[in-house]
C-alpha cells in the first residue's frame, strides 16, 4: 500500500503526533451525511463545549476519512479520529455526550502509548485526499514527552 517514502512519511508524523502527553483517542461520526465544512462546523462546537465544560484550554489533531464507493471498494462516511490533550481532563463519557448532543456517534478512550493512535491517524497523510486539521497544541508545549524538546526541530511542522 505504501512506497518506502510513503511510510517513512507516515512514520515522521507519528512520531511528532506521539510527542505530546494525550488523554484521549477518539473516532467521531456523523448522524447524516454532511458537507466537509458542516463537519468542520459540529468540530469546531464540539471543542468549544468541551473547553466549557473543562474550563479549560484542549488541543487536538483530527485526520478526516472518507471514501466515496468506486473501484470494488464501498462507500465510507466522513468521519474524524482525533487525538485530545486537556489542561483539566473530563470522563471519557462527558467527550462522547457532548458529541452524541451535537453530531452524531463517537467512540472516546483512555488514550494508551502502546495503541499506536498517532500513527493510526497519520495513516493517509502521504494521500493527496486527505485532510488533517491541529489546533490549541501551542498551549501544551509543557505537555511534550521529554525526549522530544531536543528532537523537535526535526519533525514534521503541521501549520
Amino acid at each position: 500500500m505504501y512506497s518506502n517514502t510513503q511510510k517513512k512519511l507516515v512514520a515522521e508524523y507519528g512520531n511528532w503526533i506521539s510527542q505530546w502527553t494525550w488523554s484521549h483517542f477518539g473516532t467521531f461520526t456523523f448522524g447524516r451525511i454532511s458537507s466537509a465544512s458542516n463537519c468542520e462546523h459540529h468540530w469546531n462546537a464540539f471543542v468549544n463545549s468541551l473547553e466549557r465544560y473543562t474550563r479549560g484550554r484542549i488541543g487536538w489533531v483530527r485526520a478526516t476519512e472518507g471514501r466515496w464507493s468506486g473501484c470494488g471498494k464501498p462507500h465510507i462516511p466522513l468521519h474524524y479520529h482525533a487525538l485530545l490533550v486537556y489542561k483539566n481532563v473530563p470522563p471519557t463519557g462527558v467527550a462522547q455526550a457532548i458529541w452524541h448532543s451535537k453530531s452524531g456517534d463517537s467512540k472516546v478512550e483512555i488514550f494508551d502509548p502502546t495503541l499506536g493512535a498517532a500513527w493510526y491517524i497519520s495513516k493517509m497523510f502521504p494521500f493527496s485526499d486527505f485532510d488533517y486539521e491541529v489546533g490549541g497544541l501551542e498551549y501544551f508545549l509543557d505537555s511534550l514527552t521529554p525526549d522530544s524538546e531536543e528532537t523537535q526541530s526535526g519533525k514534521p511542522i503541521l501549520t
